[in-house]
């Protein structure tokens, strides 16, 4: 059983886009083993900064993660899991392969799930402001894993409204002139938001305070390799010297 199994196409909340938000995603002693055995911040990712995302997708988890993180992280690179997704969504079907393993000659989408954390918190910033994903990406699913011991503030998911037509800058970020923060989900342990991908799909996470806590969180991708939709965006070098450089790129 994946996780998204038990929901329904009712259960799609459609304001500012469409989403789904499930709180006690996984059985919870499942959740609570996943970050007990969670991979140390050095072997997920390369440490550069304070605040920042790093990643373990799934082809390097299969070697270095736990027999429960790789169990859970193989159901969710699975033909059953993007079949629950399509029956959520209303998307058609696809044929799925995985990341860095398969390639488009033989599948239509390419499914990743990814060990993630942002790394401790120097100063108050935000790991990454109002953006869409990349526009190959059909969906996109968070599954947050809090240390109970977590007191930091801040590093919420929000979901954006658009007030007037955008203009993305370094192909994803959008100046928050240009939309409004609407809804926020509380970074809270085992809550799991996926939602389809799409240029009206804009979120960000909120401002973290300093802190010691890592903020981990499970990442569900699914790319088709081609353009899914268009967004007006200006060149990086127009944007680098708007000062439109986002944190860690």
């Amino acid at each position: 059983m994946n996780i998204l199994s038990k929901i329904q196409p009712s259960d799609v909340s459609p304001y500012p886009f469409p989403h789904v938000i499930v709180e006690d995603a996984i059985d919870r002693e499942v959740a609570n083993q996943l970050l007990a055995e969670i991979p140390s911040l050095e072997s997920i990712g390369k440490i550069r900064h304070g605040n920042q995302r790093i990643s373990m997708g799934y082809d390097r988890a299969m070697n270095l993660a736990t027999p429960p993180w790789r169990e859970f992280l193989s159901i969710h690179v699975s033909q059953e899991f993007c079949d629950d997704f399509s029956r959520v969504f209303g998307f058609p079907r696809y044929r799925v392969g995985i990341r860095h393993r398969d390639s488009f000659n033989d599948t239509e989408m390419l499914l990743d799930a990814q060990i993630c954390a942002n790394t401790p918190a120097d100063t108050p910033s935000s790991v990454r402001g109002p953006h869409v994903d990349t526009p190959e990406a059909i969906f996109a699913g968070l599954l947050y894993l809090r240390h109970p011991n977590d007191d930091s503030i801040g590093g919420d998911l929000q979901l954006f409204e658009i007030k007037k037509d955008p203009v993305f800058h370094w192909g994803q970020f959008v100046d928050e002139k240009y939309v409004r923060a609407v809804k926020t989900i509380p970074y809270k342990h085992n809550t799991f938001i996926v939602f389809p991908n799409s240029v009206h799909a804009v979120h960000g996470v909120t401002v973290r305070q300093p802190t010691k806590w890592p903020r981990y969180f499970v990442n569900f991708v699914g790319d088709v390799g081609h353009d899914m939709f268009y967004r007006p965006h200006e060149g990086r070098i127009k944007a680098w010297w708007r000062g439109k450089k986002p944190k860690g790129y």
